[in-house]
This record gives C-alpha cells, structure tokens and sequence, in this order.
C-alpha cells in the first residue's frame, strides 16, 4: 500500500500525458483507435509500469535469497514439482458473473498453490523458482493465436502482476515463516513447528487481492477508467476480493504436504499431489459447466421477457430499440454487439462510444444472409486482417417471405470456453425471430393505419399468427408429417409446432387455448414462445418443458386463460416418441397390422392425459410416457374443433366418426389422411352451426 500512497501523493506529475507519449511510441496505430480503447490500453500500460518495480525487487531478492548447494542437491525434485504446478496451473477453475448492466467479470485461479506452498516450506526461498518459471510457462502456452495490441498489454501487465506481485508475495510470506520461528524443511504438523506457517499463509491470503484493489485506486485517480468502468470496478473488486480469499485457501494444505513428503516420502507426497491435481480437474469441469449453464439461464430468461416486452410494446416499434437495450446486455459476454437494418437504421449499439461495425461486414452479410461463426485469429471474407475476437454474424430475415431485414453482429469476450461459443447460435437465431416478429408487427401496424383498421388488425393477427407455424415440415427419411390448421375467425387459439432438435430430434407440439378472439391469440403466442424455448433447454424431458412452460405462464399473466398441450420428442432413427399430455385430446396411434390380420381389426391406441391443462396450478407436474412408431404406424394429433364439429341436429362429428375416417386410409400418406379427415369433418358439419379451430397433425412412418 506504500506504492499507492506515494503515487496518490504524486499529483504534480500529469500520469494521463506520460502514457500517452509512451503509447504513441511504442504503438503507432494508437490515435486511430476509439477512445473507450485508448483508455484501455493506456490502464495495460500503467499496469506494467506498476508492477515493473515489484518484478526487479522479486528477481533480486529471488537471487539472493537462493541456496545454490540446495538448488544444485534438489534440482530433480524441484523440476519435478515445477511440472507439477504446471500442470495444476493448466487445471484452472474461475467464475463468471454478469452485473444487471451486462457487465461480465471474470475471476480465476488453481489448486497450484498447494503445490508451490509445500516447495518452499520444504526447500525455503530457493522453491520460489518454481512459480516464478511456471509464471513465465504459462505466459508463453496461453498466446493467442491472433492478439489485439490491446490483448497483448493485457498478457504483458497479466505478467508482470504475476512475476511482480506474485513473487513478492511469496517472499515475505517465508519472510513472516521465518520471524515466527519456522523452519526448513517443516517436518512435523505440530502447533509449535506448523504453527507459524498457518500464520503466514493467513496473512498472505488477502495480498495478491490487495495489489489488485491498489491497481484499481490508481487507474480512478489518474483518470485511466471511463465513468462506467469506475462504477463497475466497485462491485467486481468486492467479487475479486472475495474469491481470491475463498480460491487461495488451498494454501493452507501445502503445510500438510510438505509434512507428508518429510515424513512418508516422495512417493506419498505424489499421491497426495495426484489427488489435489483430480480434484483441480473436476473443479475446471464444475466451472465449465456451471459456465455453461449459467449462460444457458441467462439466454432463456431474457429471451422470455424479451418476448414478452415485445408483446406489450407499441405494435409500431417504436420502442424496440429500448426494448433491445434492456435485455440484450445480460445475454452475452459482448465485446461489441450491433443490431443493424438494411434500411440503415440502427435498433442497438453496444458499447455506445465504440465506432459500428465496418459496413464491409453488411455488405457481405447481406450477399450471405445465413448465420456465420468466427473464430478468432480466423481471416473473414471481406477483410485480410484475422478476426481478433470470436464473431457471430445472424440475420433477420422476416416472418413471412424469409426476405432479409438486416442482422446481429455480436462479437464476443474471451470469457467462454470453446463449448460455450459454440453453443450460442440458437439463443441470437431466437432473438432475431423476435426482432422479425417485432417488425413484422411494425409493419401490420403501418398497413393498418393506411386502410380499414379494425379489419386489418384482425387480418394481420391471423398472419402474425400464422408465421408462428412452420412454413415447411421437415422431410426425414422414413417418415411423414402432414399438419394443417384452419381458424374459426380471424385469429386462432389453436396452434402446432415441429422444432427441430440436436441430433436430429423432432419437437412435435399441438396445444389449444380454451378462449378464442384476440385474447387467445396473444395468449397462444406467450405459450408457443415458451414452450419453444423451454424445448431446447430440456430437449428429451416433454415434461419439464410443461413444467417450466406452466410457472412462467402463471408467473407473468393474470388471466384465466389456460391450454391443453400434447408435446412429444421423436427420435427418427429408433422410433421412440416420449411425450407429455397436458389436458388435451389424446392423439390416436394406429399401429401397422401384422401379415395375419387384416386393418379392420386395428385398434388405436390413445395417448391420454399424463397432467392437468398449462395456467390453472403453479405446482401442477407432469409425467413422460414413451411409445415406439414402428413401421407404417401412424399418430393422428388434433383439437377438440375436430370432434366436437356440430351440424344443425346439435350432433358432434366425435371419435368414432375421426377414426373410422383415419382407419379406412392408413395405407396412404400423410397428407391424403389429413386431408381425408378434414372432408369428412366439413362434409358432417353445417356452416350455420357453431364452429372451432380445426388443427390436425399426423405422422406416418413408412
């Protein structure tokens, strides 16, 4: 705290003028790059001159504090220990968290200091050569394949901290070791021998977070933080602080090992080492995945209220780009994100002060309007400089046409692992669809204001509606899908859905509203957005998706409207279709008849209710059933506008009459069945009668 006191003190020296003529020389480039990154880079470079001085204590004091007799009878081990915490090193775990204003922060560490503390209190000030060429190891493995000028200072002051800092730290805790009577090697774990190196590692816990906090108060008083970063320092350096506490309290444990090596041996101590390295491994994977789903939640909780503030938003779209900024951030750990139209105009820009993307990236992307991925140090097409930062290119294609409306560009922190990247193209294709949904709604509004509005309100409900079905079915080998839906009036409570997906599963949703109007349209909206993104979220539990799909219903409306739902996952290669049943019509499987019998006799089984209907219980759960789709069975999904089809006597069209019009042409294709039912359907039914939404899909594997 010495050094922050003294340069708090400086004031008469302008810091800010001092780095920027430093920066000039040693970057050429420096001035053409938007501020937000000249005050970055210019915080790196401070950085390295502030650990510079730490870096030339540590090597001098590192030299003259080596026993050479020792270094020369322990080299062996000492090479093997270094190794060692190398390896430990590489087995990182970390933390990621995101602030309510998408801001990200990342913390890491290692159990490598369990490893490190039993080398010098075995082997004195001479084991700190271990970490010091572990330091350097590790900086020459983790070079980036194409680092910014930026990155590379980042590296630069990264090292010299850990050179610096690092070391120093390590010094005086065996400085404190031995003011309080310890001795080299530590051979007993007694209060009086292990007693002082307990104290030491105590007092050391807090250093390395300490320095880092200094570097923090520095970079605010010489103005080296824009006003956000300083704002958002204060919460990551309590964050900071507490995991290096929490993540350097495996020290603590390098007293026993070193006990362990005195007393029972090498081979021991590499037994206990073994195990300190296995649970590093599991540490880094509980961080990966714990990486991993966090992000997963994040994405599904702003897609949610995303959906949801664009259906309560002006139909124009006026506010879309406010809609966009409030929950756009908290998705990705964004280094630059841009929502761009062809028209022109921009929907969001993060960060703010940052120059847009280069209209190249449009160009292209507007001649290849398909989703792209990145890598970094990758060369893109418009340009011969590699790609600096993991890039996602999606476009916004609209509801209807599929015509291109603009794009999301989105380039990404190193904050994810490999998985994680990859991982992300489903929630920003998700956010496109809702800007094209959005926009498609700005569009209606506008052709509305020019013609009869009432009319063309209810007119362009039912397109928007309807763009929320799928415009093909997918074709798989082997198998059928027909699906249809016919609206009542304008707008529709009934809808289906086929969702495609990882390895190759089918989504196959049909669900009514018990309401109908507008009312129900909207609310068939909410659960059809739900529902599809809760599916790729439990991909083989229909159940969980109707649980989760049902809280959330509950959770952010007040009406009472509720829906039954049939959702099933197909698996096309083996045939196993496992649903979930909330309260709707049970679907009819007609099983293919064997050579001996003939297909008078084939009765169908019904898929009944495994759970009450979405809307009406928080608490309500729901079973998974499974079914085989052997070949040349067929299921037939529907609504109840099917069955309960009226004519003028008040008679309803009913099961019987839907199977014996299935049953007489299972040996055709899907889509001559559907069509066949819905003739017999219209043919029984009166056009003065009441009427229902009629939705029907069927599925046929041949």
């Amino acid at each position: 705290m010495l050094l922050v006191e003294m340069a708090v003190d400086f004031t008469g020296v302008d810091m800010k003028s001092i780095l920027l003529s430093i920066a000039q020389h040693l970057w050429p480039e420096f001035e053409t790059l938007p501020e937000p990154d000249r005050l970055s880079a210019l915080g790196e470079l401070f950085g390295t001159l502030y650990g510079l001085p730490l870096v030339a204590l540590a090597l001098v004091w590192l030299i003259v504090a080596t026993d050479i007799s020792l270094l020369r009878q322990q080299w062996p081990v000492l090479l093997l220990i270094l190794g060692l915490s190398v390896l430990a090193g590489r087995l990182s775990f970390f933390q990621i968290t995101a602030g309510r204003d998408g801001n990200y922060s990342y913390n890491g560490s290692s159990l490598e200091i369990v490893i490190v503390m039993s080398a010098m209190l075995l082997f004195g000030p001479t084991a700190v050569w271990v970490p010091f060429w572990g330091r350097l190891i590790d900086y020459a493995l983790d070079r980036p394949r194409s680092p910014s000028r930026y990155q590379q200072w980042n590296r630069n002051r990264n090292l010299v901290f850990n050179v610096g800092a690092g070391i120093v730290g390590l010094l005086l805790v065996l400085l404190l070791y031995q003011g309080l009577g310890g001795q080299f090697p530590l051979s007993q774990l007694t209060v009086a021998a292990a007693g002082p190196a307990f104290v030491a590692v105590l007092v050391w816990l807090p250093w390395e977070g300490l320095f880092l906090l200094s570097f923090g108060v520095l970079l605010s008083h010489f103005q080296l933080a824009s006003r956000m970063q300083q704002e958002q320092r204060t919460g990551f350096g309590k964050r900071m602080f507490n995991f290096f506490l929490v993540a350097h309290s495996p020290a603590f444990f390098g007293i026993l090992a070193a006990v362990i090596y005195f007393q029972l041996g090498l081979f021991a101590y590499l037994f206990f080492i073994g195990g300190v390295l296995l649970a590093s491994l599991l540490a880094r994977r509980l961080s990966q995945q714990a990486m991993i789903s966090q992000q997963r939640s994040r994405e599904v909780a702003q897609l949610e209220q995303l959906g949801r503030a664009i259906l309560a938003a002006p139909v124009d779209a006026s506010t879309l780009p406010q809609v966009l900024a409030a929950h756009v951030p908290q998705m990705f750990g964004y280094h630059q994100v841009q929502i761009k139209l062809l028209s022109g105009s921009t929907l969001l820009q993060l960060p703010e002060d940052r120059p847009p993307m280069l209209q190249e990236i449009w160009d292209w992307l507007q001649s290849n309007p398909t989703p792209h991925y990145f890598t970094s140090g990758q060369t893109p097409p418009w340009s011969k400089e590699v790609v600096t930062f993991p890039l996602y290119l999606n476009p916004i294609l609209s509801t209807e046409q599929a015509e291109l409306l603009g794009g999301i560009c989105l380039t990404l922190d190193r904050l994810y692992s490999e998985e994680a990247v990859l991982d992300l193209g489903p929630a920003l294709q998700v956010l496109a669809a809702q800007i094209a949904t959005a926009l498609h709604q700005a569009e209606v509004q506008a052709q509305t204001l020019a013609h009869q509005k009432t009319v063309q309100e209810l007119d362009f409900a039912w397109q928007i509606q309807a763009s929320f079905l799928p415009e093909t079915l997918p074709q798989i080998d082997g198998w059928q899908l027909a699906a249809t839906l016919k609206p009542c009036k304008e707008t529709s409570g009934d809808f289906y859905d086929v969702i495609s997906l990882p390895n190759g599963r089918l989504g196959i949703l049909i669900a009514d509203v018990a309401d109908k109007g507008m009312g129900a349209a909207l609310f068939m909206a909410l659960s059809r957005t739900l529902i599809r993104t809760y599916a790729f979220e439990y991909q083989t539990r229909p159940e969980l998706v109707l649980r989760s799909t049902n809280q959330r219903i509950l959770t952010d409306t007040r009406n009472d409207m509720f829906v039954t739902v049939f959702y099933g996952v197909l698996d096309p290669d083996t045939g196993q279709l496992t649903y979930a049943n909330a309260g709707h019509n049970p679907p009819y499987l007609f099983k293919a008849p064997s050579s001996d019998s003939s297909p008078e006799i084939v009765k169908p089984q019904g898929l009944r209710n495994t759970g009450m209907p979405l809307g009406i219980l928080e608490e309500a759960f729901w079973e998974a059933k499974s079914v085989a789709l052997d070949h040349g069975d067929t299921l037939i999904m529907y609504t109840d506008g099917v069955t309960e089809a009226q004519n003028l006597q008040d008679d309803f069209f009913g099961d019987r009459r839907l199977l014996a019009a299935a049953q007489d042409n299972l040996s055709a294709s899907a889509l001559v069945i559907q069509d066949t039912v819905l003739a017999a359907v219209d043919d029984f039914s009166d056009v003065q009668a009441p009427c229902d939404d009629e939705s029907l899909v069927i599925v046929k594997r041949q």
